[in-house]
């Protein structure tokens, strides 16, 4: 801590805590405006601490908080001694009038205490740094998400219904004055965005799939139809580096064989030509990757908060859940990951989408549909989620002669869905063809493509 903050002492407001302590002695009524906002921990001196603990215990039970009720509470711990003896309680009220409402005390003691919690934060990020204990990314990364979960800590006040009821209304009337379903992002699927009417802003989705089943391809086609209207999108890619995806993307843009990108030799002059202009638009796009495959949850939030504050993204998308990096079992990792994922969606107003795989229950089953316990720690996803889509690809099976156009068992039937759950809503599907040449999924009715 520098000699300047030791010279100064820590942010205190010694009169507004003992203006709560005593408002509270004096009109039980005030407790509630004060517990509503701040804890015992709240308080910078000891005692204080101490008496509003022992008012906290007392309030549990039911019971008045008063001189007599209050001291016999701290004998009962041997605390009287510690907050001041039963002087220090009795001039709690000296010359304090009898207030109704104590917020801009309460405002006070909270303000002050998320002070000295940011000092700290910054104090063991310094430590840190000159201990080098982690790399300086880790250390970064680790003191955004204590910011992060101290403004958090402000964004649960109570409100009024009337004072976000009109944001609300808006922008309820400003989505039908487009006269479209869509009322937040694209995936880029025209039947997905009609039953679903896109992916809002706040909220988390889900897109769970077995594996080579095309959650990728789903996330970049997400992310190629918001950049095709501006809207900037910012994507995390822990499995694939940036070049592979953006083979994918050209692929889906110019609508030219995946297979001839990866094997250029094969490239026509037409695809090529295809691929230079499928280059010049995806360079006008606002989309940022980002593939560190180390990356954390914490990292994730903290990245994001970042492209929010640099290139004002909306959207963000995350492949894949099971990969990204942290501490503990898989279980443990999955519950932390989806919450801070949501909670990101509802502080920075975003769009969030997270890939999951599907767990495989049976091999031999090709063809069953997938259904929401298949998600790999299934509990904290669907949970968290807002939306859940699960991508089912059904295959041939049988004789080459039981098969239409006698196509060989294991070859994609082109009959694919997307289940459709969303939280308050009933299960839906997209029916949709995965065109693997192209690594897009189509509406079935566009037969152009196939």
């Amino acid at each position: 801590m520098s000699s300047l903050a030791l010279e100064k002492g820590m942010p205190c407001s010694m009169d507004a805590e003992r203006a709560i302590l005593g408002a509270v002695l004096l009109d039980n009524q005030c407790f509630d405006q004060a517990a509503s906002k701040i804890k015992a921990g709240d308080f910078h001196l000891d005692s204080h601490r101490r008496l509003f603990f022992r008012m906290c215990e007392l309030a549990e039970v039911g019971k008045p908080i008063d001189f007599v009720t209050l001291t016999e509470q701290l004998g009962q711990h041997k605390e009287i001694e510690a907050v001041g003896g039963v002087a220090y309680v009795t001039s709690l009220t000296d010359g304090l009038p009898r207030v109704k409402n104590i917020s801009q005390y309460v405002n006070i003691v909270k303000d002050k205490s998320m002070l000295r919690s940011l000092i700290h934060t910054c104090t063991a990020t310094v430590a840190a740094c000159y201990e080098q204990s982690d790399t300086a990314t880790r250390i970064a990364s680790y003191h955004d998400d204590q910011l992060m979960q101290l403004v958090g800590q402000q964004s649960g006040e109570t409100r009024h219904v009337a004072e976000f009821s009109e944001d609300v209304v808006n922008q309820i009337f400003n989505i039908r004055a487009k006269g479209k379903r869509l009322a937040g992002f694209s995936y880029g699927i025209e039947d997905l965005d009609f039953k679903t009417t896109g992916i809002r802003r706040k909220e988390l989705t889900i897109i769970g799939a077995r594996p080579k089943q095309g959650k990728t391809a789903g996330l970049i086609q997400s992310a190629q139809a918001n950049c095709e209207v501006g809207e900037p999108v910012g994507l995390f890619s822990l499995e694939m580096n940036k070049e592979a995806l953006l083979e994918r993307l050209y692929a889906s843009v110019a609508r030219i064989d995946y297979g001839h990108i990866r094997e250029p030799y094969l490239l026509t002059d037409e695809e090529a030509r295809k691929l230079l202009l499928a280059k010049q638009v995806v360079d006008g796009w606002p989309l940022y990757i980002d593939d560190d495959p180390e990356v954390t949850g914490n990292e994730i939030v903290a990245r994001s908060r970042l492209m929010k504050k640099r290139y004002n993204v909306g959207l963000i998308g995350v492949d894949y859940l099971q990969i990204v990096n942290g501490q503990g079992d898989m279980r443990m990792r999955m519950i932390k990951l989806s919450r801070l994922l949501r909670t990101l969606a509802r502080l920075q107003d975003l769009g969030v989408i997270a890939l999951s795989q599907l767990a495989r229950k049976n091999d031999r089953d090709v063809n069953r549909r997938p259904e929401m316990d298949d998600l790999k720690e299934s509990g904290s996803l669907e949970a968290d989620a807002n939306t859940i889509l699960l991508i089912y690809r059904p295959v041939f099976v049988g004789g080459e002669e039981n098969n239409p156009n006698g196509s060989k068992t294991g070859m994609k039937t082109g009959d694919d869905e997307i289940i459709i759950i969303q939280r308050g809503g009933s299960p839906n599907i997209a029916v949709v063809t995965f065109v693997g040449k192209h690594q897009r999924f189509e509406d079935r009715s566009l037969k152009a493509y196939f």
